[in-house]
Order: C-alpha cells, then sequence, then structure tokens
C-alpha cells in the first residue's frame, strides 16, 4: 500500500505529534502533590484545610423537630509574600490543632444561634478567625501576617429568621 518511504515520512508525523500531545499535556498537567500552585502573578497559592465544622442550632417551629444546621468547610491561605510558603506550611501544620480548637471552642461555640443566622455570618468569622490565627503566629517582615486570607470551600448556613 505505502512505500519504505511513505512508511519512513508517516512514523516521523506520528513521533511529531506524540511529542507536541506529551508538552502540551504537561502544560496542562497538575503539580506533584504537595508542590503549591503558581498565581498568575506568579505568586505561590498554599491552602492549608483546617477540616469541617458542624453546630446544630436551635429550632423555634414546634412543628418542625429536626435541628438547623450550622456546617463551614474551613482552609487558610498563606501570605505568599512571607518566602518560603513551604515553610509557612509546616509552620501552620505543627497548629493545626491549637487552630482547631480555637475556632471550634473560642468562635463557633461562643455565637449564639441568632449571630449564626445573620447575613454577615461568613465575613464577620473571616475576620475574626483570621485575627485569631494571626495572633497564634510570628508576623513576617514589614508586619505582614502569615495568613492572607480564610475561605470557605463549602458551607451550609441555616435559614435565616
Amino acid at each position: 500500500m505505502f512505500s519504505p518511504a511513505g512508511f519512513v515520512v508517516l512514523l516521523a508525523a506520528m513521533v511529531v505529534e506524540g511529542v507536541a500531545v506529551w508538552f502540551v499535556a504537561g502544560v496542562f498537567a497538575a503539580p506533584p502533590d504537595g508542590a503549591p500552585l503558581v498565581g498568575p502573578t506568579g505568586q505561590k497559592y498554599v491552602e492549608v484545610d483546617l477540616g469541617q465544622y458542624t453546630r446544630e442550632l436551635a429550632t423555634s417551629d414546634a412543628l418542625n423537630m429536626t435541628p438547623d444546621r450550622f456546617i463551614l468547610k474551613i482552609a487558610l491561605v498563606l501570605n505568599p509574600k512571607l518566602g518560603n510558603v513551604t515553610d509557612l506550611e509546616r509552620l501552620v501544620g505543627e497548629r493545626k490543632n491549637l487552630f482547631k480548637h480555637i475556632i471550634s471552642s473560642d468562635i463557633l461555640h461562643r455565637m449564639s444561634d441568632a449571630e449564626l443566622r445573620k447575613p454577615n455570618v461568613l465575613e464577620t468569622l473571616q475576620t475574626e478567625i483570621k485575627k485569631r490565627v494571626n495572633a497564634e503566629l510570628p508576623t513576617g517582615q514589614d508586619g505582614l501576617e502569615v495568613v492572607d486570607r480564610v475561605i470557605f470551600p463549602q458551607s451550609e448556613l441555616p435559614k435565616r429568621r
């Protein structure tokens, strides 16, 4: 069907196509586990997952006996301006149980059911968690805080009353 020269040309085209596919796949591949992501500004992006927190809220509806739930999954975004984010991740990881205790006992369980039903509860919690966690960590050069942001990748909020 093909001459020997046709087979060589076809084989060369397949090799070039394979290299192109391998290169494109490498560009879009996920970084290896533990490697920090690099954002559009070239700064490394590292999240530390603090887990999920659940609190059952009292219901005032006599017909509805199931309590409302307040569920948050919390992650800390570390400040890339402080340099080596791997060291920051290790530093925060060493204190992870302390941060979980602060969030659970000192913040969430001290808030009333009415406070947890307010429309701006997530913004309030972001501010309070960031302030309390950064108070437990050393500040960087120029007074920069280790935790840049607090995010809630998942949440289930109760109905507002």
